[in-house]
């Protein structure tokens, strides 16, 4: 499972918005690379 995906909603809001990006932009990664292994 994907545990280092999650994090607390006060730990994001907590962030820089430099860290947000990269963590959205990993969580998109990773939910591409999810949905080919898929299918």
């Amino acid at each position: 499972m994907a545990t280092e995906y999650k994090i607390r909603p006060t730990e994001f809001i907590k962030m820089s918005k430099a860290e947000q990006a990269m963590y959205v932009a990993m969580l998109e990664k990773y939910a591409e690379d999810t949905k080919r292994g898929e299918s």
